[in-house]
């Protein structure tokens, strides 16, 4: 199983997206992308985080992390809990309700 598994394009290949784990287990890959760290990324064979393939041994640094999952991948967004509700009390002024909701959105 995959600790920290990124989906990204490259610095290399701007033409490529890429599937991998980074080199360093405990880094915070956004947290270093944002201070404009380099950060290496082993390569697997696989295009999805839903199908990751397995390691290639090649290593490349993240130019642009993407979501773990395409669109097409995602297909809906379904939403469940207490949270939905204490939007919708927020939104009306009212008190929160003490119901489970479901929200699907599809794409």
């Amino acid at each position: 199983m995959c600790a920290g598994l990124v989906r990204f394009i490259p610095k290399s290949d701007s033409s490529k997206i890429l599937v991998g784990e980074p080199e360093d287990e405990s880094l915070d890959v956004g947290l270093a992308l944002y201070k404009e760290q380099d950060v290496k990324v082993n390569v697997f064979s696989g295009f999805s985080a839903l199908e990751p393939g397995s390691a290639t041994g090649k290593t490349e640094s993240i130019g642009k992390v993407l979501s773990p999952v395409t669109q097409r991948e995602a297909g809906a967004i379904r939403c469940i809990g207490l949270n939905v509700c204490e939007v919708e009390a927020l939104r009306s002024e009212n008190e929160a309700l003490t119901c489970n909701s479901v929200q699907t959105t599809c794409s």
